[in-house]
């Protein structure tokens, strides 16, 4: 195997993981949303997608890192790190020192969608 080749192997193992990372994280909260009760909700947008749901409980549901998470959620949100339009169905929120994540209606939709739901 030449190193060029090891290299590919490599960056497509992590674009996977990357990918089983989002899909993970999408469905934790696609699910928590269909647990949680209405007025779990923080605001109107939310309330149409799913409940928000705490950036603690998804590192303890996940076994994974906060910071791991929140990079995991960038590139699924409205704008992705590198400024180019994303697909908009994550909302990262922060207040009063607490960081929720939650799915918007159109991540909510496509969640749905690819789950047959």
């Amino acid at each position: 195997m030449t190193t060029a080749t090891a290299a590919g192997e490599a960056a497509q193992d992590t674009a996977d993981a990357a990918d089983d990372l989002a899909a993970a994280l999408l469905l934790a909260l696609y699910d928590a949303g269909l647990a949680a009760p209405a007025g779990d909700a923080v605001d109107a947008a939310t309330a149409a997608a799913g409940a928000a749901v705490s950036l603690p409980r998804l590192v303890k549901q996940l076994g994974l890192g906060a910071s791991v998470l929140l990079r995991a959620a960038a590139p699924l949100g409205e704008t992705t790190p590198g400024g180019r339009p994303g697909p908009g169905w994550v909302r990262v929120s922060s207040g009063d020192g607490r960081w929720t994540l939650a799915l918007t209606a159109h991540g909510r939709a496509c969640v749905a969608a690819a789950r047959g739901a």
